[in-house]
């Protein structure tokens, strides 16, 4: 066989099989190249390059670039070609800025090409953007990347210098390929290897017939990489400058063998792929989430395979993550859980099934409102429309069709328990059932639920992962809960609504029970800052305020307040409390405060701060959602809800206080800006152009810090500007904004925590927040990336902006009113004395004028050095040649500009009219004007405004004035009735209302005086006739009582009723109504007696035993009765005996009539038939006790007795006398078996009941 090879016929077939194999292999890899596919070649030489000038900016490490150069060596270098043919290590400086996929000596002066060139094909184009999207999917999950210009250059069977022989086998030869993508703003490089026979050139003491190191020490092989040419920052792919880097072509970061990916616009190099470490940093994207969850995380960093169990530590949560192997071999997704503050989170990963978290990545965490919500809703007449967005959905792998998604919509209920800590969002009903995701709506009648909700939100979900019986999302004191319904997945979420109907009478009952357990604030000894007194103010103050979202002139909402007609601003703090409050300010179209006590749609103290609170996790600590809930809410309600009733919004008012600015201290402006002109904090003007590091201000005593960069803006002119400033307080995270040339303006911070800069991205929001009382970076302007605000936690702020037009930036800096009689440095001392101004650091007080002795004695002193700095080291700035203090700068203005040039750009801008003469541009000139306008604007803006406070009406009476402020006026009036004492009106001067104090008193008057004395004493009259009248009520009552006893005490009877089985339980005396058709006799004194209707009405009143009941109607009582006795006899004589032991039924009944109580007539009726049938009954009426009779004559048949007429009282009371004397007697009546011995020697016991009565009616007429 190998006698074989070295024929030449044998040598031959090798060579083709071998190319054969590269041209395969490069098939799979390398994009076109060659004559065919209209590329350039380098002319063959040893040590060459040329420069090719390309048609975009070019971002590599962190600069843009319009050139670049191909070299022989291997090498695409930018800034100067590279003709050094040994490879020496990385980093290099001597801006030897360079991409190397294969840095080694070339010679291609006997074979070997070198092609290269740059194009725009639309299908090359599309193959390097799916590249790039498969390997960099975290990085451009919400930006994807579009490629729009490539750069190919191809190494195509290169040999190393100085190889020998013609024998194929020891002539080696490289082919290689560097691709080099861009869209203008991200960059990104492919490496791809064919066939790797050599790495070291003779001249780097490589083996003349192998092309390799081998075993010599001074060997030097190829290096592959990249550097930025400052010496500092590189990256070199591993095995570089050893001999295994032949075998590149067998390796790969993307799992493709011989293809190797970089992103390289940023400062540091990004490798594609994965690295196989035991633990590391993540990369992780988006770097903001939503505090609700349900976004997906792609995180890419270590290496995974078909095995790997991988899971997320996110919040307390710990989640499974979603891999696809084949598809997306280096990114794992996970979905966000609901999060309980804002800030910076950290994102853990596991590898082994959640045992060992090594890998960490961080998000930010930012509020509801600092995003478009992705949900929104509208009600159209009783048709409720859910929107969403169809592009926003966060799904968990990238090969989804989102076509084929359904989803459903749901309806959720937040609440907060204080008593068990818990905080809940539980769904309460599916609005949308299984839609198209595409459709991206859906619409039904509005629901109407069982139980109103006071914060709701809608939730969109993939279908059938969420069912409306599951019990929500929820922590307990900020413990996630444990029902596997909670497990966090993909979704999207509206912002809060009030969910309660828009009623004013279910409104004004929400309200009043709210109030009932709701106390009112008490802000003593709370750090709530005070509010400020103008509009002007508060919309100048950024760091102590921001625009409130539901009420902002500057939103793109149709309605910018809703609810409010009179006010059209407020604002709200930045900063919670100590004790976790918000402040809301609100204002109206005459740019004052507007109160609560003056107008129901005035700001209010704020129970819940709407940035959150600690501890976290715990209800009314939650961002936004506390704050909706708690204050949001009820205002709705008992104001705008109620229709703004004085009964009902006064509740809230009184829960809810306004502050009314008295306490208010803006803060104050200072300025740096063009060339640059400087304006300190109490107003000085000067120049100075320094170059290098300064300390613009400082405060010792707060550990206030802000240093800004200088530099030269344009090489022929000697003048600096502003390209970088950095800003830290106390313990607080640093941050830098500076100049970029490719993002106009970059914001970086360094983490206390961590010590290390990260350089802030902005893909879902334009705000930042590392941690509750950490600072707030936000993007301003037009355009976002045009100006930068950091607000730290003390309430001082500073603007970083770059000028349209301007080359350098312009910062402007509020500080707070804390600050005052503390700041140094060359922004002067703020104290209101502006001699003081420009003080050096040894002391003394330098004139403004002349301009180069100010620059060496003043500006220059306050120049950093070593430790003091703040700035981060940056790839593009030579620190050794940073600071520059011999830099002359030329103050003298030799202008060619004529006055008429000036005075259309600049008009009397003297700053303007400086650098347009400094500069010969008019655009610096312009800038200049602008910011210098827009200090004057902020300073005037925030000028202490003193104000009286809150003046309140006196009570019985009203004022007509609600501005407190100095020179301010307000009059009372007094309701009619009234007469005022003290002041008619009063006014504000250095903050003391003049005066007296306003009161009304009801008036005085003789027509009112009487008739006050004829209403108390018809009161009295009235009182004394009623007490009266009860008097004798009680009397009446009394003598009745009275009369009741003596006539139960004297008849010795007993009441009671006769057995239902309708025999006799003891002799019956029932009383008996005349027959109603009887006419009575006229005669007062009549009675039955002698009444020959008397026996028809007995006739009628027979009962037979069949009916029990035995009832008469009373003509006084219009009632009936039943009177029973049940009197025993004291005689105990055998006839008394043989009466009780008698038969029921064999026991007579007798009846009686009574007539009016005044001259009654009483007769003994006798029945023809005794027994049963004449039983009587039970009845509820009045009853009278029957009496005994004589057992010896029960059983004899009754007669009716002779009648007798009862005479007149005075008649009685004449015989009553004549009886005493023993002259008369009473009718005896026969029947009768007892007898009175005194009147009558009769015992008949109806002769005793009628003595008996007649007495009482003698007593009775005695009485009255």
């Amino acid at each position: 066989m190998a006698a074989y090879l070295l024929h030449p016929a044998g040598l031959m077939l090798l060579f083709l099989t071998v190319v054969s194999l590269v041209t395969a292999q490069e098939q799979g890899l390398f994009f076109p190249y060659g004559r065919e596919a209209g590329d350039s070649n380098l002319e063959p030489e040893d040590d060459g390059g040329e420069e090719v000038v390309i048609s975009i900016d070019f971002p590599f490490f962190d600069q843009n670039h319009r050139s670049l150069y191909v070299n022989t060596n291997g090498v695409v270098s930018f800034l100067q070609n590279v003709v050094q043919y040994t490879p020496d290590s990385f980093p290099l400086g001597n801006d030897r800025r360079m991409i190397a996929p294969f840095w080694a000596d070339v010679d291609t002066t006997t074979n070997g090409t070198v092609w290269y060139r740059e194009t725009t094909d639309f299908n090359l184009l599309r193959e390097a953007t799916d590249e790039v999207g498969r390997v960099f999917a975290v990085d451009f999950k919400f930006n994807p990347f579009r490629a729009e210009w490539m750069l190919i250059a191809t190494w195509d069977r290169v040999p190393f210098y100085n190889a020998h022989g013609a024998n194929v086998i020891t002539n080696r030869q490289n082919t290689f390929q560097a691709v080099l993508v861009t869209d203008g703003k991200y960059s990104f490089t492919f490496f791809n290897y064919g066939e790797i026979q050599w790495t070291t050139g003779v001249s780097s003491y490589g083996d003349k017939v192998t092309g390799l190191g081998g075993d010599n020490e001074l060997a030097v092989p190829a290096q592959v990489g990249f550097n930025a040419g400052d010496a500092r920052n590189f990256y070199s792919v591993p095995s570089s400058q050893t001999d295994d880097i032949v075998q590149i072509n067998r390796t790969t970061n993307v799992r493709k063998p011989g293809r190797w990916m970089f992103r390289i616009d940023g400062n540091e190099i990004e490798v594609a792929g994965c690295e196989d470490d035991q633990s590391g940093n993540l990369r992780v994207s988006p770097s903001q989430v939503l505090m609700l969850g349900g976004d997906v995380l792609s995180i890419s960093g270590p290496c995974f395979d078909a095995t790997s169990d991988v899971f997320c530590e996110i919040n307390g949560y710990k989640i499974q993550a979603s891999y696809d192997f084949v598809q997306d071999p280096f990114t794992v997704r996970c979905a966000t859980p609901l999060f309980t503050s804002l800030g910076e989170v950290p994102v853990h990963l596991s590898k082994d099934g959640g045992v060992n978290f090594n890998y960490t990545g961080y998000v930010t965490v930012v509020s509801m409102n600092r995003v478009a919500p992705k949900v929104t809703s509208t009600e159209t007449n009783g048709v409720l429309r859910i929107s969403w967005d169809r592009d926003g959905y966060p799904f968990t792998t990238n090969t989804i069709n989102a076509d084929q998604i359904r989803v459903d919509v749901f309806l959720y209920e937040y609440t907060e328990d204080a008593t068990t800590g818990q905080i809940l969002l539980k769904p309460v009903l599916k609005i949308v059932d299984d839609v198209k995701l595409s459709n991206g709506f859906g619409s039904l009648l509005t629901p109407q639920l069982d139980e109103q909700i006071d914060v709701g939100l809608y939730r969109v979900v993939l279908h059938g992962t969420v069912d409306v019986n599951d019990p929500g999302i929820s922590l307990t004191m900020g413990i996630p809960g444990t029902d596997p319904s909670q497990a966090p997945m993909p979704s999207m979420w509206s912002i809060p609504f009030n969910g309660n109907p828009p009623l004013a009478s279910e409104s004004t009952q929400w309200c009043q029970k709210w109030a009932a357990k709701e106390p009112s604030i008490n802000t003593t000894g709370d750090s709530l800052p005070a509010c400020p007194c103008t509009l002007q103010q508060a919309r100048a103050d950024v760091g102590a305020f921001e625009p409130d979202p539901w009420c902002n002139q500057d939103s793109e909402a149709e309605d910018k307040c809703p609810h409010r007609n009179e006010v059209v601003h407020c604002v709200r703090a930045q900063r919670s409390s100590t004790q976790g409050r918000g402040q809301l300010c609100c204002y109206d179209n005459t740019n004052n405060i507007v109160l609560l006590a003056d107008n129901f749609e005035g700001g209010s103290t704020l129970s819940h701060f709407h940035g959150g609170a600690t501890p976290a996790g715990h209800p009314g600590s939650i961002p936004y959602l506390s704050n909706y809930l708690e204050d949001r809410v009820p205002w709705e309600q008992c104001c705008p809800g109620s229709g703004y009733l004085e009964g009902v919004c006064s509740l809230y008012r009184d829960r809810r206080p306004s502050n009314d600015c008295k306490d208010y201290l803006p803060p104050k402006p200072a300025a740096v800006f063009g060339e640059p002109h400087f304006i300190t904090f109490d107003g000085t003007k000067y120049t100075f152009n320094g170059y290098g590091e300064f300390m613009l201000m400082t405060a010792p005593e707060s550990n206030v810090f802000i240093h800004g960069r200088m530099a030269q803006m344009i090489d022929n002119v000697k003048a600096t500007g502003l390209t970088a400033v950095t800003m830290k307080v106390g313990e607080s995270d640093t941050v830098q904004v500076e100049l970029n040339d490719r993002r106009t303006l970059d914001v970086w911070v360094r983490s206390e925590d961590r010590e290390t800069w990260q350089r802030l991205g902005f893909e879902q929001s334009s705000w930042w927040i590392d941690k509750t009382d950490g600072p707030i970076v936000e993007l301003i302007g037009a355009d976002e990336r045009q100006g930068v605000r950091v607000i730290f936690n003390d309430g001082t702020a500073f603007e970083a902006k770059a000028p349209a037009g301007g080359s350098a930036m312009a910062l402007m800096i509020l500080a707070s009113s804390s600050l005052k009689d503390q700041t140094r440095g060359l922004l002067g001392r703020w104290n209101d004395d502006p001699s003081d101004d420009l003080t050096a650091p040894n002391g003394i007080i330098l004139p403004r004028d002349p301009l180069t002795q100010l620059h060496d004695f003043f500006g220059l002193k306050w120049i950093l050095e070593g430790a003091d700095r703040l700035f981060r080291d940056d790839i593009s700035i030579n620190y050794t040649l940073v600071n520059q203090p011999t830099f002359q700068a030329s103050y003298d203005l030799v202008s060619t500009l004529t006055e008429e040039e000036l005075n259309t750009v600049c008009g009397d801008s003297e700053v303007c009219r400086y650098d347009y003469k400094k500069t010969s541009s008019s655009d610096m000139g312009d800038a200049a004007r602008d910011v210098e306008e827009d200090y004057e604007d902020t300073n005037e803006s925030t000028k202490p405004v003193a104000s009286c406070g809150y003046l309140s009406p006196p009570s019985g009476g009203s004022k007509l004035g609600t501005v407190y402020l100095n020179q301010s006026t307000v009059t009372f009036n007094c309701s009619e009735g009234f007469t005022m004492t003290g002041s008619a009106s009063r006014k504000c001067i250095d903050r003391v209302w003049q005066g007296n104090v306003t009161l009304c008193t009801a008036v005085a008057s003789p027509l009112r005086d009487l008739l006050i004395i004829i209403i108390v004493a018809a009161v009295l009259a009235g009182l004394l006739l009623i007490g009266i009248c009860f008097i004798c009520l009680l009397c009446c009552i009394s003598s009745r009582k009275k009369k009741k006893n003596r006539k139960e005490k004297h008849s010795g009877l007993e009441l009671g009723t006769l057995p239902e089985n309708g025999g006799i339980h003891n002799h019956a005396l029932v009383t008996t109504p005349l027959a109603s058709d009887r006419t009575p006799s006229d005669t007062p004194t009549s009675s039955i007696i002698g009444d020959h209707n008397y026996e028809n009405s007995m006739q009628r009143n027979h009962h037979s035993r069949d009916d029990p009941q035995t009832a008469f109607r009373f003509p006084d009582t219009n009632g009936y009765a039943v009177m029973t006795g049940d009197r025993h006899p004291t005689s105990t004589s055998e006839a008394a005996r043989h009466h009780r032991a008698a038969p029921l039924e064999d026991r007579p009944v007798y009846r009686v009539s009574a007539t009016e109580s005044r001259g009654p007539g009483y007769r003994i009726a006798e029945e023809a038939r005794a027994g049963p049938s004449h039983a009587a009954g039970t009845s509820a009426g009045s009853s009278r006790p029957i009496p005994n009779r004589d057992p010896s004559r029960s059983k004899q048949p009754k007669v009716r007795a002779e009648e007798n007429t009862y005479d007149d009282p005075r008649a009685v009371r004449q015989r009553d006398r004549s009886r005493k004397n023993g002259k008369g007697s009473i009718i005896k009546d026969p029947n009768t078996a007892h007898f009175d011995a005194e009147y009558d020697s009769s015992d008949d016991e109806i002769a005793r009941i009628k003595r008996q009565l007649r007495r009482e009616v003698e007593e009775e007429d005695d009485e009255e």
